[in-house]
């Protein structure tokens, strides 16, 4: 079999990508993610038994939101205020 290669961009890349998973069947989709979930383990030395709920609250300073789209021309205007 002779292999093929062909120049892309990333863009191109990811098209392709996506329309070769769009091709292919839910169990075939599904089988590709539990060999990549099955050999991630062994890459990262293994799965702790409990994985560990990590979560911050941050608070931040409130901040003016910009107007865009049409509510920011009918501003812009004067119709709107």
């Amino acid at each position: 079999m002779e292999k093929v290669f062909a120049w892309t961009t990333p863009a191109r890349a990811i098209r392709a990508e996506a329309a070769h998973w769009r091709s292919v069947s839910v169990e075939e989709r599904v089988s590709a993610v539990e060999s990549i979930r099955r050999a991630t383990p062994g890459v990262y030395g293994g799965v702790p038994a409990r994985l560990e709920r990590v979560y911050r609250f941050v608070e931040l300073a409130p901040r003016q939101v910009p107007i865009v789209g049409a509510h920011a021309l009918a501003v812009a205007a004067g119709e709107d205020e």
